[in-house]
C-alpha cells in the first residue's frame, strides 16, 4: 500500500493529554463543581450539541453560565478551556519531518468552534502543521461514525487506503476501518514511531534523540 496522508488525533497525540485533565480542576476547584457535575456538563446535551455545531457560541457560554451559576466572562471560558494545553514536541517534530518528505498531514477530531479557535490563538503554529483538519463541529457527527472518516477521504482526495489515521483511543477507530482507511492506537511516542516504519514511513533515530532535547 502507498500512504499518501497521514491522519492524527488531536487530543492525546498532538496536543498532551493533561489539557483536559486541567479544564476540569478549573471547574473542581475555580467554579466549585462536584465530580458528578463535571462529568454531568461534559455529557450535557448543550455539550453534545456544541461538537456537533448545532449551538452557537453565545447560546453555549450562556448555557455555560447557567449551569456553573457563574457570571464567567465569554473570554475567562474560552481561555480557561485551554490554559491546560500544550503541543508534545515528539509528535510535532515527527510531523514537521513528515511534511517535508511530502505527506500530506491533517487532524480528525471530535471538538468545537470555541476550543479551536483558542488554541489558535495560543499556538500559532497550530494553525500551520497541518495541512487540513476534520472537525465533528463542521461536519455534524462525531468519531467513530463514518461520516466524519468520509469527510476525511474526500477531503484528502485519496483513496482510504492511502490514509493512516492514528488516535489514542481504539474504540474512535471503528468508523475510519469500515470505510478502509488504515489505522492505529496511539500509546506512546516510540510505538507511534515504530507503527508508522511498520508502513515504511521513515522516523529515524535521530529524530527520536532530537525530539528528547526539545521536551
Amino acid at each position: 500500500m502507498n500512504i499518501k496522508v497521514i491522519c492524527f488525533d488531536l487530543d492525546g497525540v498532538y496536543f498532551s493529554p493533561i489539557g483536559k485533565e486541567k479544564f476540569n480542576i478549573f471547574l473542581r476547584d475555580t467554579l466549585g463543581l462536584s465530580l458528578e457535575r463535571i462529568s454531568a456538563f461534559h455529557n450535557s446535551a448543550e455539550m453534545g450539541k456544541l461538537v456537533r455545531g448545532q449551538i452557537t457560541e453565545q447560546g453555549f457560554y450562556d448555557f455555560f453560565r447557567g449551569y456553573m451559576q457563574s457570571n464567567i466572562t465569554d473570554d475567562e471560558i474560552k481561555n480557561a478551556w485551554v490554559a491546560g494545553y500544550e503541543i508534545d514536541p515528539s509528535v510535532r517534530q515527527v510531523l514537521l519531518n513528515l511534511k517535508l518528505q511530502g505527506y500530506k498531514i491533517c487532524a480528525c477530531t471530535n471538538n468545537n468552534e470555541i476550543r479551536l479557535g483558542a488554541l489558535r490563538e495560543k499556538f500559532p503554529e497550530f494553525r500551520t502543521d497541518f495541512d487540513f483538519i476534520v472537525s465533528s463541529h463542521e461536519v455534524g457527527e462525531c468519531k467513530p461514525e463514518e461520516k466524519i472518516f468520509q469527510k476525511l477521504i474526500d477531503r484528502s482526495d485519496v483513496a482510504p487506503d492511502g490514509i493512516l489515521y492514528s488516535d489514542d483511543k481504539s474504540e474512535k477507530l471503528t468508523g475510519a476501518k469500515k470505510l478502509g482507511i488504515q489505522t492505529f492506537v496511539y500509546k506512546n511516542f516510540d510505538q507511534f514511531c515504530d507503527e508508522l516504519e511498520k508502513y515504511g514511513i521513515t522516523t529515524s533515530n535521530e529524530n527520536r534523540e532530537n525530539t528528547i532535547k526539545m521536551k
